[in-house]
């Protein structure tokens, strides 16, 4: 007597554990959000505080509801909620909670947020002319902060006692595929602005600064 075994089948879809895909592309999306602004700094159409907060919501509202989705597909009654967009680390770490599973997605976002705010606030600073250098550009905006330090190690600024608090009306006056020239008016704590003439500039060594200052008459 012949035994025929059944065949095996598949598990109903709200058995099979739901995919982790669309969470880790949430854990990682910090560093591609910033990519973006990098992107459109480099191609001159820097990305304005409101439109960046407006991309971010849009990015983890799609990622979310994505895995929302899958969730429901699954057989899930009990979902994370939509409202964690505006605070996307609390969805992971809720996701993981009904699930029953690891954090690993929720540090791994941390860790995507930290890194972003290292690249924002200590990194691309300090290299972002060198990056617009790589890609064939020098920026009159990026050279500010050493424009006024420069202004503040003049010999003749030193020993008046002044130091620069802003630059304004920042312009381009020419450029070159090695040399944008710029000018702009310093705010000096002395309650005077002096027109400032200064120049980012490339070189085998990397890119550098060099300023000229004037006050309304005469050069300092």
């Amino acid at each position: 007597m012949s035994t025929t075994l059944p065949e095996a089948m598949p598990l109903p879809a709200r058995e099979r554990a739901p995919s982790d895909g669309w969470v880790w592309m949430i854990a990682v999306s910090p560093l591609a959000i910033y990519a973006i602004s990098i992107g459109a700094f480099i191609l001159k159409a820097p990305i304005s505080t409101g439109a960046s907060t407006a991309i971010s919501i849009g990015i983890y509202g799609g990622l979310l509801s994505a895995d929302r989705r899958l969730l429901r597909r699954a057989g899930l009654t009990r979902l994370p909620s939509q409202w964690w967009v505006i605070l996307a680390p609390g969805y992971l770490w809720q996701r993981a909670s009904i699930l029953k599973r690891g954090r690993a997605a929720f540090w791994v976002m941390l860790a995507a947020i930290a890194a972003t705010a290292v690249l924002q606030v200590l990194v691309v600073p300090r290299y972002a002319n060198t990056l617009l250098t790589l890609t064939g550009q020098v920026s009159c905006d990026i050279g500010t902060p050493d424009v006024l330090k420069l202004f503040d190690s003049l010999p003749a600024v030193k020993q008046a006692g002044i130091t620069a608090r802003s630059i304004e009306d920042v312009q381009e006056v020419a450029n070159s595929p090695a040399e944008r020239a710029c000018k702009g008016i310093i705010q000096g704590s002395d309650g005077k602005h002096y027109l400032t003439e200064y120049y980012n500039t490339t070189s085998d060594q990397g890119p550098y600064i060099r300023i000229v200052v004037h006050t309304a008459s005469d050069p300092l």
